[in-house]
C-alpha cells in the first residue's frame, strides 16, 4: 500500500541502515516493518504548509501520543504538545532544596508523585470546575518523557477517578 498526500506519493521514514536498504530494494514487506505510526504522524505534521505553523505552535493529541519519541519529534519541529498521560504515569517531584556539597551528582528528585495525596507545596488548585470535579496544577518530572512537564490533574467530584494532562 502506497502512502499519499492528495495525489503525491509520500516516502515513509525509516530508522536504520538496514531499513534504508530494504526501502531502496523496494521490498514492500520490509518497508512496512521499517515504519511505525508515531513516525507517520510526525511526517504528516512536517508536511503541513508553513501557514499552519505561523498560526499555532501547539499540537493537541490523545494519550497514545504521550511517548518520548513523539514529544521529541515535535520539539525538533518547534512544536509543543498538550496531551494526557496514562492514569499510572510515573511522575516525580523536582528537588529544590540546598546542595549538600558532597561528592557525586546533585539530587534531582524529591519523591514520586502520589496522585491520591498531592504535595500542596508543588501543586495548587485551579479555580476551574470541569464536570463537577476539581483540578490541580504543578510542574513535575516525567519518567516516560525524560523531562520536566507541567501537569493538570483532574479529580472527579467523589475523587474516585482522576486524569493527568500535561504540556
Amino acid at each position: 500500500m502506497k502512502a499519499t498526500v492528495g495525489d503525491v506519493p509520500v516516502k515513509r521514514p525509516y530508522h536504520k541502515a538496514a531499513d534504508a536498504k530494504a526501502i531502496a530494494e523496494g521490498n514492500p514487506d520490509e518497508v512496512e516493518k521499517a515504519f511505525n505510526l508515531i513516525d507517520w504522524y510526525l511526517h504528516v505534521l512536517g508536511c503541513l504548509p508553513q501557514e499552519v505553523f505561523e498560526y499555532t505552535k501547539r499540537v493537541v493529541a490523545d494519550a497514545f501520543f504521550s511517548k518520548r519519541n513523539f514529544v521529541d519529534g515535535l520539539a525538533k519541529m518547534g512544536l509543543k504538545i498538550i496531551s494526557r498521560f496514562r492514569d499510572d504515569a510515573a511522575l516525580y517531584y523536582l528537588y529544590k532544596g540546598p546542595k549538600t556539597g558532597l561528592p557525586g551528582a546533585p539530587k534531582k528528585y524529591d519523591g514520586k508523585v502520589d496522585v491520591d495525596n498531592l504535595n500542596m507545596k508543588v501543586f495548587f488548585k485551579l479555580d476551574y470546575a470541569f464536570d463537577g470535579g476539581e483540578c490541580f496544577c504543578g510542574t513535575v518530572y516525567s519518567k516516560a518523557l525524560k523531562q520536566k512537564v507541567k501537569v493538570v490533574i483532574w479529580y472527579s467530584k467523589d475523587r474516585s477517578k482522576h486524569k493527568i494532562f500535561f504540556s
